[in-house]
Order: C-alpha cells, then structure tokens, then sequence
C-alpha cells in the first residue's frame, strides 16, 4: 500500500500529493485540469472547424473555375462567340413567335402561368445555345407576362426558374451549325 504525504498546495489551493503519477502532482487539481483540457479540445475543435470550412471553401472554388473552364472549352469547340445581349434576327424572330404563341395559349385558355413556362423554356434553350441575349429575352418574356397581367414577382420568377433549367439542354439553330 502506497501512502502518499501531501506537500504544498496547488496553484487553486488544493493540496497536492508527492506521488508523481497522481494529477495533484502536476500541480493542477483534478478539476481545474478537467477544465483545461476541455478548452483545448474546444481549441481543437475550433482549428479543425476552420480547416474544414477553409477546404470546403477552396473545393468550391476549384469546381466553379472547372465549370467555367468547360463553358469555355464548349463555346472553342462551337468556334464561336457567346452573344451579347444584342441577338441576330433569326434568334429575334424565334423569340417573337415564341411570344406570339404565349399571348396565343394564354387568348384559347391556357392558365397564364403554364403559358409563361412553355415560352420560357423555350426561350431559356436559345439563350443557353447563344441564339439569343439574356436580358433582352427576359425583358420581352416579362413585357409580354405584364401584357396578360400576370403579377411581375411571379413572372420574374417563373422565367428565372425555367432559364436555369434551360440552361441543361442548349437550342443552336440549324444555319448556325453548319457555319
């Protein structure tokens, strides 16, 4: 049996022992010592929290400059230049009768809404294969939308929506290919 002799007091007052292998040795009691490692698994953690974050961050950041690397190696492979939002007459005058069809659908009792999303898409295909330019599609979608008085926030929306799904299946028309 082991005795142990207590000798000077810890630095929290606590006397402590002479057995080296006791925690009163190290000259922080049991509870004090609890609270110090504690902050240092919460410092710890805290490291590892923002290496985590500061990675996820950086694997960001990586896969939307190789998103844009591929948008860019596409348009090189199609030999030409996204455009602008000034668009061709071709592509001007898909968009009208797309248009056209929307006030048609819209006149023989198609909900308004339904109507929109048709001709958004349609239009979303030809500015995602660069037949059109985005704001000035979006702005005649919204134009013809406010026509038949559908609520702008709705229409705005809708045609945001559809645009970015668009965006997955490109329209390039057909005398555009072959140049």
């Amino acid at each position: 049996m082991t005795t142990t002799t207590t000798s000077a007091p810890t630095e929290c007052g606590v006397p402590s022992c002479d057995n080296p292998a006791h925690p009163c040795a190290w000259g922080v009691c049991l509870e004090h010592r609890s609270e110090e490692v504690a902050a240092q698994r919460n410092l710890d953690f805290g490291r590892d929290y923002d290496d985590m974050i500061h990675e996820f961050r950086r694997a960001e950041a990586d896969e939307a400059r190789r998103l844009q690397q591929q948008a860019a190696e596409r348009l090189k492979q199609r030999k030409r230049e996204p455009w602008s939002d000034s668009s061709d007459r071709h592509g001007r005058a898909i968009l009208r009768q797309i248009i056209q069809q929307f006030g048609e659908d819209v006149r023989s009792g198609r909900s308004r809404n339904e109507a929109l999303v048709a001709a958004s898409w349609a239009a979303g295909r030809l500015v995602a294969g660069h037949e059109l330019g985005e704001a000035d599609t979006r702005r005649d979608l919204l134009d013809a939308a406010r026509a038949v008085d559908l609520p702008e926030h709705e229409a705005r929306g809708v045609i945001r929506r559809r645009f970015v799904a668009a965006q997955k299946q490109p329209r390039v028309l057909e005398d555009r290919r072959a140049a």
